[in-house]
């Protein structure tokens, strides 16, 4: 018995023990306070900022476009006129049987390039490539001198650019084959140091097309070459050279015509750049419908207002006189910039401001032709009193 009450006395004592442990434990444990720090409500609110912060920006650069100041375009700014030719000819936008009138224009516009390029360097040099087209170095179904145009407006600017400079760039080789048409709805320069007006932008072709269409537009003018500009370029821009499905079913309103050049687009392979491009088309849509029937109200006041707006400067396309092609796309950028869906401060610009910003080096400088009044009732932004602005007629 003794031995029995010893081993159960040990075993208490063990229990007893443990437990004075784990209190003395627990008192250590209480003695050591956590560390300091800001509460839990504040970490969740700099993570939420924070993190807002970060998408938007991420936003901003990928699908936001900037209006850039035109008076810092510097000829490396005009790379777009290799793709004005490349995915102009390629007609992204069009049935294969009704390419045949993109690729004609691209031709003409190519021979044209010859003598309305804003550099001289670039006309001799679009000039020569153009009787010595370099066959091995082409490929694609473009026209072969005019490939090599397309090729010689990218190397006869400041950068001599070439495929590499550029990602995911448009090649003359990609034109017929819809799969690399695709994979380069968006090229961008690599070496954003070599641009000017056009560094800050994520919209590399846009931008590069109004600052290449304004300096083109404007030495067209200086040699009595409107018209035939305009009659070249416009089916490069209605058959998808911006490769913005949006884009072109909104610059097919502008212009007065019939035909697939001046229909919403239908192909089956029309597509979007990015996310910007497809928020268009849900303003693209509705606007089509209610420009396209005048007798029926718009939907919105401002669609409204747009529809006016595109009614007067078709007008002031069928009334024209003159040679003055540079206005066009001075009043057409104004009225594209208002129609697109963003926080950002635009820019509207008179014609003759617009003029005057342009660089000595693409084309600025020198006289242009006069302008004759606008037709009574017809107010349009850039040209005259307008809601965007007022400049003087």
């Amino acid at each position: 018995m003794p031995l029995v009450h010893r081993r159960v006395g040990r075993i208490g004592r063990k229990k007893t023990y443990g437990g004075l442990a784990a209190v003395e434990r627990a008192k250590q444990a209480g003695t050591h306070k956590a560390p300091d720090g800001p509460p839990n409500w504040f970490l969740a609110t700099l993570v939420i900022v924070g993190g807002g912060s970060l998408l938007y920006k991420v936003y901003d650069h990928h699908h936001l476009p900037r209006a850039p100041p035109f008076r810092k375009a510097v000829p490396n700014d005009l790379h777009a006129i290799h793709d004005l030719l490349a995915v102009g000819s390629a007609g992204v936008f069009l049935n294969n049987e009704d390419k045949s009138e993109v690729s004609q224009a691209a031709d003409a516009f190519a021979e044209l390039l010859e003598e309305i390029h804003p550099i001289e360097e670039c006309r001799h040099e679009i000039s020569e490539a153009r009787k010595r087209p370099d066959l091995a170095s082409l490929g694609g179904r473009m026209d072969p001198s005019t490939a090599a145009a397309a090729n010689a407006a990218w190397r006869c600017l400041p950068a001599h650019f070439e495929e590499i400079h550029f990602d995911k760039p448009f090649e003359v080789a990609h034109v017929g084959s819809p799969g690399l048409e695709k994979r380069g709805r968006r090229a961008k320069v690599l070496d954003r140091t070599l641009l000017g007006a056009c560094k800050p932008t994520s919209w590399d072709r846009a931008c590069s097309l109004w600052v290449s269409l304004h300096a083109l537009s404007a030495r067209a003018d200086q040699l009595g070459k409107s018209r035939e500009f305009i009659r070249h370029v416009y089916p490069l821009l209605a058959g998808g050279a911006t490769q913005c499905a949006a884009c072109t079913d909104h610059l097919r309103l502008f212009f007065p015509g019939r035909g697939v050049l001046y229909d919403k687009v239908v192909h089956e392979l029309s597509y979007c750049a990015n996310v910007q491009c497809s928020k268009a088309q849900q303003h693209t849509a509705p606007l089509a419908q209610c420009v396209r029937n005048p007798r029926e109200e718009c939907s919105t006041k401002r669609l409204g207002r747009e529809r006016t707006d595109i009614q007067n400067f078709k007008s002031w396309l069928r009334s024209r006189t003159d040679d003055n092609s540079f206005d066009v796309f001075v009043v057409l950028h104004n009225l594209v910039t208002d129609a697109v869906r963003t926080p950002e401060v635009k820019r509207y610009l008179c014609a003759d401001d617009a003029y005057r910003h342009l660089p000595v080096d693409l084309g600025g400088g020198l006289p242009r032709p006069k302008r004759p009044p606008l037709p009574h009732g017809i107010k349009i932004p850039g040209i005259g009193p307008h809601r965007l602005l007022d400049c003087p007629e």
